[in-house]
């Protein structure tokens, strides 16, 4: 026999049917500084374009928060058990009237809270081996991206564009980076990763307005519709002959949703791998998708489950780490009183609880900590704020190996669906960013 057993047709069919297991090296791959530090990059700049628009914004145009029974609830939860705007702001004027207490709240703020929920739901979903806790927390992302669009939508215009340029450019740089290391065994650096960027950065940025535009052009025409149908007597009758139309419409609608938030994500693939520009990215990812959706959902599940378990230990390890050194540092720092704002306080608890408590490694308490009441002043005071800076941006680099986790377990998935569909290696990728033209030269010898 010239052939190995690995080579027979009965192992080929194993691997083509268990090859999802390469998913898992969207783990390792996630713990590349390179793509951390682009990662981080983007997560940072997120943050800064939310909250710059959140201090811009009117206070008359925020979402508000609600306090009922002792539990704040926030406009986007209110939306998704309303369903409706009117339906939002009639609640909201309800529960006043009935005593309840409102605060306005920044429209990123409130998404970070609800993005904060989603993270808690996919862990305990997932880790609990609870299937529809999983399934609500992506219902919750949904209802979210609604409450965004229905009640802030020039918010969700502005943001949109500016997320939509800062992870054009950061995803193209990680997603070259993945698939040099896919098929070459050794990734980009981060001066060619950023090159590449640069020189495709306008098709990363249609990759993610383009559906945009596409479903605002068909809203707009139902718009158009629903002003012929406001018309007495006529618009009754234009509208109830061209509902037809509108169920068309609105089915055009749900399949560039539902093919999008399976397709973009590997998106970017398309262009890392080869010379393609944003069109061409977006109809060759949809296509994969269309074309093998059962193996798709199966990718998607299983980088989920691999993703969120990986997320979570992460997420206890480095409150492990913050609990070894809270402690070891409280049992000598512990020894000194705090600056009080008020001496009259009373007593104080010792100076490191007073400026930050550690977390525990059972979970019992947030994993970066918390903040006592205690009122500071002087030193202590700026303590505290350099403890908050710092745990910030330990809360950015957790969500930079998120953001790794996701774009790896796209470019796997992407490069595993290619070669089902095209037959095409995983090794098969243009080494070089081309210059003009659309030739290639392939990493495979």
């Amino acid at each position: 026999m010239t052939s190995t057993q690995s080579d027979s047709p009965r192992s080929t069919e194993l691997q083509s049917v268990f090859d999802f297991t390469l998913l898992f090296r969207a783990v390792p791959l996630a713990a590349s500084p390179t793509r951390l530090a682009f990662a981080l990059a983007g997560v940072v700049a997120t943050v800064l374009l939310g909250w710059v628009l959140d201090a811009a914004w009117p206070a008359s145009s925020s979402a508000v928060t609600v306090q009922t029974g002792g539990a704040w609830v926030t406009e986007a939860g209110l939306y998704a058990r309303q369903s409706g705007a009117q339906n939002v702001h009639r609640a909201v004027e309800a529960a006043v009237e009935l005593g309840a207490t409102k605060q306005t709240q920044g429209v990123f703020d409130t998404l970070l809270f609800e993005l904060r929920g989603v993270e808690d739901q996919l862990i305990a979903g997932v880790l609990g081996l609870r299937p529809a806790q999983a399934l609500a927390a992506l219902h919750r992302v949904l209802d979210t991206a609604a409450w965004l669009i229905a009640m802030h939508p020039l918010f969700a215009i502005l943001f949109g564009l500016g997320a939509a340029a800062i992870w054009g450019f950061v995803g193209l740089a990680i997603a070259r980076g993945v698939a040099l290391e896919m098929a070459t065994g050794e990734g980009s650096g981060p001066r060619e990763s950023l090159d590449f960027a640069r020189s495709r950065f306008l098709d990363g940025l249609s990759i993610c307005v383009v559906p945009a535009v596409l479903l605002l052009v068909i809203a707009i025409g139902l718009w158009l519709l629903g002003l012929i149908g406001a018309i007495p007597f006529v618009g009754d009758i234009a509208v109830g002959i061209a509902f037809p139309l509108a169920v068309f419409a609105g089915a055009i609608m749900a399949a560039i949703i539902v093919l999008g938030l399976a397709a973009l994500p590997m998106a970017p693939y398309v262009i890392a791998v080869g010379d393609a520009d944003a069109v061409d990215a977006l109809s060759d990812s949809a296509s994969f998708v269309w074309r093998r959706p059962v193996r798709t959902a199966v990718y998607c599940v299983f980088a989920l489950v691999v993703g969120v378990v990986a997320f979570a230990l992460v997420k206890w390890f480095i409150a492990l780490a913050l609990w070894c050194g809270g402690s070891a540092l409280g049992a000598t720092m512990n020894i000194g009183a705090p600056s009080l704002a008020d001496a009259a306080a009373g007593a104080a608890p010792g100076k490191l609880d007073a400026i930050w408590r550690a977390p525990t490694p059972s979970g019992a308490t947030p994993f970066f900590g918390s903040f006592d009441d205690a009122s500071l002043a002087g030193a202590s005071w700026l303590a505290r704020g350099l403890f908050r800076v710092w745990l910030m941006l330990l809360w950015a680099l957790l969500a930079s190996f998120a953001v790794c986790l996701f774009y790896n377990s796209a470019g796997i998935a992407f490069l595993l669906l290619r070669r089902h569909v095209d037959r095409t290696d995983i090794t098969e990728i243009a080494v070089e960013a081309p210059e003009s033209g659309h030739e290639s030269a392939d990493a495979s010898p």
